[in-house]
């Protein structure tokens, strides 16, 4: 106890921000935001300020129950600033940061502007690469109603053909940026968490000049350069990312968004921001619009159980519970939100693996470990721990081992490669080790999903009978 007192330390983060208006509700929201925190509340007068002080229990990173004590003044008229403090041996102002950020200026921003937000229906687009699209349209409502459809369907017979996904998310907000920063946000972890149940990755669009090879009228291969995108004719959209990489299709050349300039010629660097043009054609595009029903396509779904590894050389089919699934993770958010929270954290990391396992398969495998290792905190396990409560009779201590100390451990934190990706062999039919890795490679993604998908079997109410 004595040298946990002697490492600790006193932490605090002050921010400036300056809301002019809207102070009853500010304090409305501050008090929803330590609701169920155990929060001591303190007021006082000074001059013409008032200043609160709360002390109350939060979570940051995996410190549960930290003592924090939250300080703002303001005065009739404007919400002035904000100071957050603990005492811990491992937080710093980094954390302090990122916490103030996520836990209350958002929602303080969110409670301010919303009486004045219009309806938005924002369209997002992420890539996949499989032999074919997902087939149908999918409407969830997972707190946003969000509509998911591929932009086209085409098969090829190569597993490494990019399809194109749309996501139309509703949103309320103040204006088109705000619609757009919480739509693409939501995308990014509902594919995350759709990643952990399909078992395939979800890129985001990124236009770039590549090489093709490209057939002429005669049937002779050419050598050409072009530069890649997508075109939506519903929207009349030329996309070439989410970002600012969107033109109307009426104005083919047409440029909008913040360009930044680094002027390194002083020690002092400067960023200056040149504006192209407006968006106003997606605010058009965006604002009021519905989400309508797609006849057209009709949806091919998984019944059964969806704890087999896909091959990208199978058609994607989506768990028929899809929806229960994201309605189930809801409840989990607004019930337990650390248990929520570790179970978003570990479909993230599993999303990157499956992004990256075309790449680097001790990448992925080693991220794979690490989402496992994540969802063990949920329960206050270790990656050992949580593996035999959920792998039962299958479960191989010696195989597990390995992972995590030569695939995990040897590639983090010693930049090993288990898998022998800079010892390549083309001579594959006399290498018995390259058969017994494809062999591990295998075992290792079985076992770790179905550790994955056993635990949301049993939290998330997806067992099938």
């Amino acid at each position: 106890m004595n040298e946990m007192n002697k490492d600790t330390k006193m932490v605090e983060l002050a921010v400036g921000l300056d809301f002019d208006q809207n102070i009853d509700v500010l304090i409305a929201e501050l008090s929803e935001i330590l609701k169920n925190k155990n929060a001591q509340i303190i007021t006082k007068e000074v001059n013409d300020e008032t200043v609160v002080t709360c002390i109350y229990k939060d979570q940051i990173r995996t410190f549960e129950d930290l003592n924090l004590v939250l300080e703002f003044n303001f005065t009739k008229d404007i919400f002035k600033s904000m100071k957050v403090s603990v005492a811990h041996h491992q937080i710093n102002e980094n954390d302090l940061e990122l916490y103030i950020y996520k836990n209350i200026q958002i929602k303080l921003l969110n409670s301010v502007y919303k009486e004045n937000s219009s309806k938005y229906t924002v369209r997002v687009y992420k890539c996949i690469f499989n032999k074919t699209t997902i087939k149908g349209v999918y409407t969830i409502n997972w707190g946003n109603k969000i509509q998911m459809f591929p932009l086209m369907d085409f098969e090829k017979d190569e597993s490494f053909s990019e399809h194109i996904i749309v996501f139309d998310v509703e949103v309320r907000a103040v204006n088109l940026d705000q619609a757009r920063s919480m739509a693409y946000n939501i995308v990014s972890d509902f594919t995350a968490f759709l990643s952990l149940l399909i078992d395939v990755g979800f890129q985001d669009l990124r236009s770039k000049y590549m090489n093709f090879l490209m057939k002429d009228n005669f049937g002779r291969l050419q050598a050409s350069r072009y530069r890649t995108g997508a075109y939506d004719k519903e929207l009349g959209l030329y996309i070439k990312d989410n970002f600012y990489g969107i033109t109307p299709e009426d104005k083919p050349g047409y440029d909008y968004g913040p360009i930044y300039l680094l002027a390194e010629e002083t020690k002092a660097k400067a960023k200056v921001t040149y504006q192209l043009d407006s968006d106003a054609f997606l605010e058009d595009k965006f604002k009021n619009r519905e989400i309508k029903k797609k006849s057209t396509m009709k949806n091919e779904y998984l019944e059964g159980s969806f704890a087999e590894i896909h091959n990208p050389y199978n058609s994607i089919k989506v768990p028929r519970k899809i929806r229960e699934y994201f309605r189930e993770i809801k409840q989990l958010e607004e019930k337990n939100v650390n248990k929520y929270e570790f179970f978003r954290n570990a479909s993230r990391i599993y999303a990157l693996a499956k992004n990256i396992e075309q790449f680097n398969e001790t990448s992925a495998i080693s991220y794979m470990v690490a989402s496992v290792e994540a969802l063990g905190k949920s329960e206050k396990m270790s990656f050992s721990e949580i593996c035999r409560k959920y792998l039962g009779e299958d479960v191989d201590l010696k195989f597990l081992d390995y992972l995590y100390g030569n695939v995990r451990s040897g590639h983090f934190h010693s930049g090993e490669f288990a898998f022998l990706e800079y010892e390549v062999n083309f001579n594959r039919s006399m290498d018995s080790l390259y058969t017994n890795l494809i062999r591990k490679n295998r075992q290792a993604k079985k076992s770790l999903r179905k550790v994955l998908v056993s635990w949301i079997e049993d939290n998330l109410n997806m067992r099938y009978h």
